[in-house]
C-alpha cells in the first residue's frame, strides 16, 4: 500500500514519536529506534513531497487551458450545466503538457447599411414623438379652456337659475327705485307749479342806451381784452416816441422812399411803425415844396409778455392798473376802445358795463385769434355807444 493510499486521516508518525512494531499496538514509548524503521520514515516523507509537487503542476497546467479557452456562451431557461468531476489522485505524477498558442479572435464586422437605417428610423421616431407630444401639449391647453368655460358656464346657470328661481330681491329693488323716482318726480312738479306762480321778471334789453353808435369824438383810448384779460395801450405816448424817432431818421435818411423802425416797450407793448415819401397834390405844391414830407402808412403794436393785463376780479381794485388809467379819465371828453379777441367776449360784456354804467362811450373792435393791432391812414374810426 502506497503512502498516497492510507487514510487521510492517519497522523504520520514523528521524529518524536516511536515507529509502531508488530501488530500496531504499541509496546513501549522509549527512545531507541532501529534502522530500518528509520528508512522507512524517510521513504515516505520523499513520496509526500513528490505527490505535493505533481498536485501543482497539474492545476497550473489546467488553469492555463482554462485561460486560453474563451469563455462558453451561457444559455438562457436551460439547466445549469453539470460540473465536472473531481479527478481522482493518483500516486503517480503526470507528465506536464505545455500550453498550445491560441489563435486571437477576429474583429466583428460592421453592417453599415444596417446601422444607417437604424438610425433614420430613431430619427423617425423621434420626430413622431415631438409631433405626439406638441399634439398632447396643444389637447392639454385645450382641456383647460374648455374646463374653465365649462365651469364660467356653470357658475352662471347656477346664478341665472337662483334669480329665476328667487326673484323677490330683484323686484324689491326695483320698487324702491320706483318710489324714489316717483318722489323726485313730485317734487320737480311741485318747482314748476310755484316758478309759473312766480311774476315775471321786466325784461332788460342788453345794448345801451344809445340805440345808434357814433364815431368816437374826443379822446381815445385802448385796451385789449386777450385770454380774458384786459391790459391797457397807452398809445399816445406811443405816437410821441414815434414821431421824436421818425424825424432823426428823416433828418439821417437818404432820399429813401420809406422809413420804419420799433420802439418801445411801453407798458406792455413795443410800436412798429412805417413812414412813406408824401406825394403832391398838384404841380403848384411840387414846386413850392423845399423839402421832403413823410406820412405815417401803418403801426402795428407787438406784445412783450404772455402774462399780461389784469382779470376781471382785478380791475376791481383801486390800485389796479385799469382803475388807475379810467380814474383819470372824463367820461365826456373820452371814448373807450377794446380791441377783442374770440376768447375775451365774456369779460367784454363785463366791462362794459362797467364803463357804460360810469358814463363813457364804449367801443368795441373785434379782433381773430392771433392776429396784432394795427392801425393805417386807410383806417376807419372807432364806433361808440
Amino acid at each position: 500500500m502506497s503512502p498516497t493510499e492510507r487514510d487521510p486521516g492517519a497522523r504520520l508518525p514523528q521524529p518524536s514519536e516511536p515507529v509502531p512494531l508488530g501488530s500496531g499496538r504499541p509496546r513501549s514509548r522509549g527512545p531507541v529506534l532501529d534502522s530500518g524503521s528509520r528508512a522507512g520514515s524517510i521513504a515516505q516523507v520523499v513520496s509526500v513531497v513528490l505527490c505535493v509537487a505533481a498536485i501543482t503542476a497539474f492545476v497550473q497546467l489546467a488553469s492555463n487551458r482554462k485561460a486560453s479557452q474563451p469563455p462558453a456562451p451561457v444559455a438562457l431557461n436551460e439547466p445549469a450545466a453539470k460540473l465536472p468531476a473531481p479527478e481522482e489522485k493518483t500516486s503517480e505524477p503526470r507528465p506536464m503538457a505545455l500550453a498550445e498558442p491560441t489563435q486571437a479572435p477576429a474583429p466583428p464586422q460592421i453592417d453599415r447599411a444596417a446601422v444607417g437605417q437604424a438610425e433614420a428610423e430613431l430619427d423617425a421616431a423621434s420626430r413622431d414623438r415631438a409631433r405626439a407630444d406638441a399634439r398632447a401639449s396643444a389637447m392639454a391647453r385645450r382641456l383647460s379652456v374648455a374646463t374653465t368655460r365649462a365651469a364660467t358656464d356653470a357658475a352662471r346657470a347656477r346664478k341665472l337659475a337662483f334669480l329665476v328661481r328667487d326673484p323677490s330681491t330683484r323686484i324689491a329693488q326695483a320698487s324702491t327705485r320706483g318710489g324714489f323716482l316717483k318722489g323726485e318726480r313730485d317734487k320737480i312738479q311741485k318747482e314748476l307749479t310755484a316758478l309759473r306762480q312766480l311774476p315775471r321778471p321786466k325784461s332788460e334789453s342788453i345794448l345801451s342806451k344809445a340805440p345808434v353808435a357814433r364815431p368816437a369824438f374826443g379822446n381815445e383810448y385802448h385796451f385789449e381784452l386777450w385770454r380774458n384779460r384786459i391790459t391797457f395801450i397807452d398809445l399816445d405816448r406811443l405816437m410821441d416816441l414815434m414821431r421824436h424817432d421818425a424825424q432823426i431818421r428823416i433828418r439821417m435818411s437818404d432820399r429813401s422812399p420809406a422809413l420804419s423802425n420799433k420802439i418801445g416797450p411801453v407798458g406792455a407793448f413795443s410800436f412798429e411803425y412805417e413812414l412813406v415819401r408824401a406825394v403832391p397834390g398838384s404841380m403848384e405844391e411840387l414846386l413850392e415844396r423845399k423839402s421832403v414830407h413823410f406820412e405815417l402808412s401803418g403801426w402795428e403794436l407787438l406784445p412783450e409778455s404772455e402774462n399780461r393785463g389784469e382779470t376781471f376780479e382785478a380791475t376791481r381794485g383801486p390800485l389796479s392798473e385799469f382803475s388807475r388809467a379810467i380814474n383819470r379819465l372824463n367820461p365826456e371828453h373820452s371814448t373807450i376802445t377794446l380791441w377783442v379777441y374770440p376768447d375775451s367776449f365774456t369779460l367784454f360784456r363785463q366791462i362794459r358795463d362797467q364803463l357804460t354804467e360810469r358814463g363813457f362811450s364804449v367801443a368795441a373792435r373785434p379782433l381773430p385769434k392771433g392776429m396784432t393791432i394795427r392801425g393805417s391812414s386807410m383806417g376807419t374810426r372807432s364806433a361808440a355807444q
